[in-house]
């Protein structure tokens, strides 16, 4: 989980650092051409654009990697801190994925911290 927010942090910063050094600059109109089977034009503005997203993707991901291990974390520590029955375990893992996991009452009683952390994880 540390690791996935860790690079989450990293690629954060080189996304910033990346558009800090494109601010202020002229758009370039240039084209790159290929020669060979396939034939485009890929502009500069585009390449740019496109290493934004990417890194823009992979903060998502990175994030969403360790607020999803850190839920698992926080289901196992409840759980081991209260008796649940199966029903309420099986909603609660459901819940980040399954809006019907919510219906069950219990787990809002049960378990309320870790139904709201699912809630936000929707």
């Amino acid at each position: 989980m540390f690791a996935a927010w860790l690079l989450g942090i990293g690629l954060v910063c080189g996304h910033h650092f990346f558009n800090l050094r494109l601010d202020g600059q002229d758009v370039l109109t240039t084209n790159i051409e290929s020669h060979g089977l396939l034939k485009f034009h890929i502009s500069i503005q585009g390449i740019n654009t496109s290493v934004g997203t990417a890194l823009a993707f992979m903060v998502k991901t990175c994030f969403a990697l360790a607020a999803s291990i850190a839920y698992t974390q926080i289901i196992w520590h409840a759980i081991k801190r209260s008796k649940a029955r199966l029903g309420i375990v099986d909603s609660a893992y459901n819940a980040p994925s399954d809006v019907s996991a919510f219906v069950n009452f219990r787990l809002w009683w049960s378990l309320p911290l870790v139904t709201l952390l699912a809630l936000s994880l929707l």
